[in-house]
């Protein structure tokens, strides 16, 4: 497909993938407290850096595509079938529907292509990893650039563009943390029932959870890179909670770079 260059392509290629999962509520006349966000305006595409004690965050210098850049493919109806090997005959393993996901929308990250009709996929179900095969016509396909490393010991989130650290900053780590695996990406983003609550305004569910509103009611259960109602926790372990982040880091990640769905994320030690 064609290719901009710098962070206008990348905030570009999220529009692409994430603009028909972001409007609307979640899932269903059940679930209208949690809702996906509206989409984020285009602020600016120049460069901009924002410093703090705690916080750095550095827009996306031009770069071209390379082993880097993810494939991320999202069904184009209401479901998609998912088979165990990519051959024709026989019926799909199991049926993917935008109905289960609180995104109401199936986001999957493409581990391989295989000539011109099939895709292996990392799927959003538990366990974290678990792969299948589509078919390429039965999903709309974006590119991006973007993965979030979150090292334990430090205590830190960084999310790159490419090579580029666009934001690194302190991480509240809970019980609800996932495990280091391959495949762990993010499959949706949505509104949090109650902003002043303990997930913050949003949050963006990983792949092998869900995320529906009673959990964000309980406080507890959801795998998620959240808000916080306690700054103070930052930077250390958290006796709730998955993956917090401060308030105005995850408005920036929502806002201002447009972090895409189908970003991997890496647990390090």
């Amino acid at each position: 497909m064609p290719r901009r260059n710098g962070l206008a392509a990348l905030v570009a290629a999220f529009v692409l993938v994430a603009l028909p999962a972001l409007g609307g509520c979640a899932g269903g006349d059940d679930d209208d407290d949690v809702a996906t966000p509206d989409a984020p305006a285009d602020e600016s595409s120049d460069a901009e850096t924002t410093a703090s004690s705690e916080t750095t965050t550095t827009t996306a210098p031009e770069a071209e595509p390379d082993d880097l850049t993810s494939l991320v493919a999202q069904a184009r109806g209401a479901m998609i079938d998912v088979w165990d090997t990519p051959v024709e005959a026989g019926q799909p393993a199991r049926t993917l529907r935008a109905d289960d996901e609180p995104s109401g929308h199936v986001v999957l990250l493409v581990r391989q292509e295989l000539g011109p009709t099939w895709l292996e996929v990392y799927l959003p179900i538990d366990p974290v990893g678990t792969t299948g095969w589509i078919r390429r016509d039965d999903a709309t396909l974006s590119r991006h650039r973007f993965r979030i490393e979150v090292s334990r010991s430090a205590h830190t989130l960084t999310v790159y563009a490419g090579e580029v650290s666009a934001l690194e900053t302190p991480v509240a780590i809970g019980p609800d943390a996932p495990e280091p695996a391959d495949g762990l990406y993010i499959k949706d983003l949505i509104e949090t029932p109650d902003p002043s609550g303990p997930y913050g305004r949003y949050a963006y569910g990983l792949s092998g959870s869900t995320a529906q509103a009673e959990d964000f009611a309980a406080g507890s259960g959801v795998v998620a890179i959240h808000g916080t109602d306690d700054e103070s926790t930052l930077g250390r372990d958290a006796d709730r909670g998955a993956l917090a982040i401060a308030a105005d880091d995850l408005d920036r990640l929502v806002g201002s770079i447009g972090l895409p769905l189908g970003t991997p994320v890496e647990i390090l030690p």
